[in-house]
């Protein structure tokens, strides 16, 4: 049996459930399996806890009353048609993995990378091996392919990655739609080049300035800034350029924030200098009283009341 390295192995416990998927052995068939067993990258289970001497191969079969139902409606449709029953019955789920490249691979700039689409699901796709699209691709009966479709593609990890990888999917978009989803990152295992590629062309719709404009011309590929202007690296000052799937996110605009926010200050001074205008100039009713009706002490004739010893005689003369 080939070399497994620990990385790729991950040892559980296999546990008896009414609901969830049982292991079985191609000894013991009919007898779900409980204990230790082996989970590798690919998909696969073993028993035991040592890959190189474990106790064989463990499948899954699916749950029949978890997956298909109890009952006499579902015993009529098992006796009328088997067919599709026996085939849901013994398939797997697909196993999603990530292809690492060989040094190989980096030799000859390139490698395959396989993946399954869902054919009832938009964004349904999945990485896979190279086995388990082999296995869907024949009709072998271990998934279901009837469900899925499966493809693949030449994937660059060496040169001008972004443009090759970029191309390949749009290409790849015809007969698979949305396919880029699945592969985000064009540049993904691609090794540093302490090289940088020179007289490179761009006739649009691919590389642009960091605030979007498009850029069209002669560039270069430096080995830690990425593309830019010019068809060779000099030392002066010169534009990064971007790919459309790597634009960075523009900061966000304050400037209409803070015109906006003079413009309600002006109007706040405004309406207080109105309103400040409005209390100086306002006609005050007091003060239009005092100015047109006398006081209250000057209503009546004003009469001089001689004091008490005067009384009896007028000033200056004598009583006797």
């Amino acid at each position: 049996m080939s070399y497994i390295p620990k990385s790729k192995i991950i040892v559980k416990i296999a546990q008896f459930s009414d609901i969830e998927e049982n292991f079985f052995s191609k000894s013991s068939p009919n007898k779900a399996y409980t204990g230790p067993y082996i989970e590798t990258s690919d998909g696969r289970y073993f028993i035991g806890t040592n890959f190189t001497n474990n106790g064989g191969e463990l499948f899954k079969k699916l749950n029949i009353s978890a997956n298909f139902g109890t009952g006499e409606d579902f015993d009529t449709y098992l006796n009328l048609r088997p067919t599709p029953y026996n085939f849901l019955n013994k398939i797997k789920p697909i196993p999603a993995i990530k292809k690492i490249p060989t040094e190989k691979d980096y030799e000859r700039g390139y490698y395959k990378r396989y993946f399954s689409s869902r054919v009832n699901q938009q964004f349904g796709y999945k990485e896979i091996s190279f086995k388990t699209y082999n296995s869907i691709n024949q009709q072998q009966g271990e998934y279901d392919h009837h469900l899925h479709d499966v493809g693949l593609i030449n994937w660059a990890i060496k040169g001008n990655v972004y443009k090759i990888n970029q191309l390949t999917l749009i290409e790849k978009e015809k007969s698979f739609p949305n396919i880029s989803y699945l592969f985000p990152i064009l540049n993904e295992f691609q090794r540093p080049d302490l090289q940088v590629q020179t007289d490179l062309t761009t006739e649009g719709e691919e590389l642009y300035y960091a605030d979007g404009t498009e850029y069209i011309g002669s560039y270069h590929i430096h080995p830690t800034e990425g593309p830019m202007e010019g068809a060779k690296h000099i030392l002066t000052s010169h534009s990064k350029l971007y790919y459309s799937d790597n634009l960075p996110i523009p900061a966000r605009d304050t400037s209409i924030d803070e015109e906006y926010k003079q413009y309600l200050e002006e109007e706040k001074k405004k309406a207080n200098r109105i309103r400040k205008n409005n209390i100086i100039n306002r006609p005050t009713a007091t003060r239009d009283q005092t100015r047109t009706t006398p006081s209250r002490t000057n209503t009546s004739p004003s009469t001089t009341t001689p004091s008490r010893g005067n009384t009896s005689s007028p000033v200056g003369g004598s009583g006797y």
